[in-house]
């Protein structure tokens, strides 16, 4: 009986870890989307999340170009009349908008917040993706941050 039980046991965990693996191999994946569909986004968003994540970052150069980077983003004329709400990440958590900037909130609880809101994500990674609610801007060393609507849209002139 007792043997029974334990196989019984291992079968669920085996078909459990299939199901899951399964769920995770084949799952939908988030299509990247034209920038043009992004900044058409932009211009009907009441908000917009500026989220700046310097963990990962490796040299203070970095740090640097992905802090000037998200500032270069706040200063766009693209986000007149909007909300901005600006999140920044390292590796002591999270600060945000009018938050005690002495005491940084749990990264988990920093993300609830903006996810689901328009936004920049300027992070360490190489290379930027458009998704339809958010473009994440890779920032390797310097990264020059610009957008335009109707002009030259963005631009980003990494070097290294």
């Amino acid at each position: 009986m007792d043997s029974t039980i334990k196989l019984l046991v291992l079968a669920l965990g085996i078909g459990l870890a299939l199901i899951l693996s399964n769920f995770i191999l084949f799952s939908p994946q988030e299509q990247e989307v034209p920038l043009q569909e992004f900044l058409g986004n932009i211009i009907s968003a009441k908000s917009v999340s500026i989220v700046m994540d310097v963990r990962g970052a490796v040299t203070p150069e970095q740090k640097i170009a992905i802090m000037q980077c998200a500032t270069d983003l706040v200063s766009s004329q693209v986000f007149v009349g909007k909300k901005l709400v600006n999140y920044a990440y390292d590796e002591s958590g999270c600060v945000f908008g009018e938050a005690n900037l002495s005491k940084p909130i749990p990264v988990s609880k920093c993300d609830g917040l903006w996810k689901g809101t328009l936004s920049f994500i300027v992070k360490s990674t190489p290379g930027t993706r458009i998704y339809s609610g958010r473009m994440e801007i890779g920032v390797t060393n310097q990264t020059a941050c610009k957008l335009g609507v109707g002009t030259a849209g963005y631009s980003s002139n990494a070097n290294g």
